[in-house]
């Protein structure tokens, strides 16, 4: 399952959402400061949201979403893989 953890004043989180909607992908949305000890102990390493784990990878941020649809093809009628 697709995940994006965010909070709900995150611009960029916004933005991975409606990204992931758009190009027909389902995800489970989970606020990381609710989750927080859950964050923490998933991505030791972030400091910021979104996180996002796609296709079963962890492809960190906004850009690192692109840049996974960029390299799978989703983008211009690529197979899309929920």
């Amino acid at each position: 399952m697709n995940e994006i953890w965010s909070t709900a004043s995150c611009s960029y989180c916004t933005k991975a959402k409606e990204l992931m909607t758009q190009q027909g992908f389902k995800f489970e949305e989970i606020d990381a400061l609710e989750n927080a000890e859950a964050f923490a102990s998933k991505f030791p390493e972030a400091k910021t949201v979104p996180q996002i784990i796609f296709n079963g990878e962890h492809v960190g941020g906004y850009n690192g979403l692109v840049e996974a649809f960029d390299n799978q093809n989703v983008f211009g009628g690529g197979a899309s893989i929920t």
